[in-house]
C-alpha cells in the first residue's frame, strides 16, 4: 500500500480477501438481474394497459432500443439507473464499504461533476450535430411523444448513465482492481474486465461498434483513475446520452444513434468517436489539474 494513499481502483484493498471480489460481483449481478426483471414486469404492465396485441414483443422492442419512444426511454432509464443501488449494495454488504464507489473522499463531488459535464457539452454538440450534417441525415421532425422523450433525457437519463458507470467502472473495476497488490496490474486487469463487460452489455457483435465501446470504456477508466472518482466518467456518459436523447427527440434521428444487436458500425464514424473520447479525456484531465482534484484516499479515513 502506498504511503500516499489508495487510488480509486484499489479503494477496496483494505478489505480484500480472496472470496470478496467473487461474491461481490455475483451479488451485484443478482441484484442487477432482479432490477431488470422488475423493470420488465413494469414495462409489461404498461404494454398491456396500452392495449398492445403482443405485449411481450412490445416490451422486447422497448428493452432493446429498436425504436426510441417515451416508453423505451423510461424503461431503459429506470432499469439501468437501478444499477446504482445494486452496485452500492453489493459493495456495502460484501466489503462493508458504502461510499467508496463514489470517490476517494467517500462522496460525490457535485461541483466537479457539473464542471466535467459543462466542459464536455460543447464537444458533444459539435460532434453529434456535425456528424449528422456530414452524413446528410435529414431531420424527420419531432415524433408524437417528443416532449416526453426530451424531458426523460434531461431528468432520468443521467441516472441511466450513472447506473452503467457504478456497475462497470465502480463495482467491477474496484472489486477486481483491489484483488491485486500492484496498483498498475489491478488497473489493467480490472479495466480489461470492465471493458469486456461494458461492451457485452450493449449486445452487438459489430467490430466497429465494439471498438467504439471499448474506447469509451477505456476513457472512463482513465478518468476514474486520474481523478479519483466516478464523477468524470458519469459526466462523460451522461453528456453523450443526454445530447443524443435531446437532439434525437427534436429531429427524429434518435433511432440511428443507439447501439443494439441490429446496429451496424462505420469505420469513419468509429474513428471520429474514438478521437472524441480521447479529446474528452484530455479536457477533463486538464480541468483536474486546474482544480488540483484529489485522486488518492487517506486510508485511515475510509468510511
Amino acid at each position: 500500500m502506498s504511503a500516499q494513499g489508495l487510488e480509486y481502483h484499489q479503494l477496496l484493498r483494505t478489505r480484500h480477501t480472496w472470496w470478496r471480489p467473487i461474491v461481490g460481483i455475483l451479488l451485484g449481478a443478482v441484484l442487477a438481474i432482479a432490477a431488470v426483471m422488475s423493470t420488465g414486469i413494469y414495462a409489461l404492465a404498461i404494454a398491456v394497459l396500452q392495449g398492445s396485441p403482443d405485449p411481450v414483443r412490445q416490451v422486447d422492442t422497448w428493452l432493446t432500443g429498436q425504436h426510441v419512444s417515451a416508453e423505451t426511454q423510461l424503461v431503459m432509464d429506470i432499469g439501468l439507473g437501478s444499477l446504482i443501488v445494486a452496485a452500492i449494495l453489493a459493495v456495502g454488504v460484501v466489503y462493508q464499504r458504502w461510499t467508496t464507489l463514489h470517490s476517494v473522499v467517500g462522496r460525490i463531488r457535485w461541483g466537479w461533476l457539473l464542471r466535467c459535464w459543462l466542459t464536455l457539452l460543447p464537444l458533444w454538440l459539435l460532434v453529434i450535430v456535425g456528424g449528422w450534417a456530414i452524413d446528410g441525415a435529414e431531420s424527420r421532425g419531432p415524433s408524437g411523444d417528443w416532449l416526453w422523450v426530451l424531458l426523460l433525457s434531461l431528468v432520468l437519463t443521467p441516472f441511466q448513465a450513472a447506473g452503467e458507470e457504478y456497475a462497470t467502472r465502480g463495482l467491477l473495476l474496484q472489486s477486481v482492481g483491489s484483488a491485486f497488490r500492484n496498483p498498475m496490474v489491478g488497473l489493467v486487469v480490472g479495466g480489461a474486465v470492465s471493458v469486456v463487460v461494458f461492451a457485452a452489455l450493449h449486445g452487438t457483435l459489430d467490430p466497429w461498434l465494439n471498438l467504439e465501446l471499448a474506447a469509451f470504456a477505456i476513457g472512463a477508466i482513465v478518468l476514474c483513475w486520474r481523478t479519483g472518482g466516478i464523477e468524470a466518467a458519469i459526466a462523460l456518459h451522461a453528456v453523450n446520452n443526454m445530447v443524443i436523447g435531446v437532439l434525437g427527440a427534436l429531429t427524429g434521428l434518435g433511432d440511428d444513434s443507439y447501439i443494439n444487436a441490429e446496429a451496424v458500425g462505420d469505420p469513419l464514424w468509429t474513428g471520429v468517436t474514438v478521437a472524441q473520447t480521447a479529446i474528452a479525456v484530455a479536457l477533463i484531465l486538464w480541468q483536474a489539474r486546474r482544480v488540483d482534484i484529489t485522486r488518492r484516499a487517506v486510508v485511515e479515513r475510509l468510511p
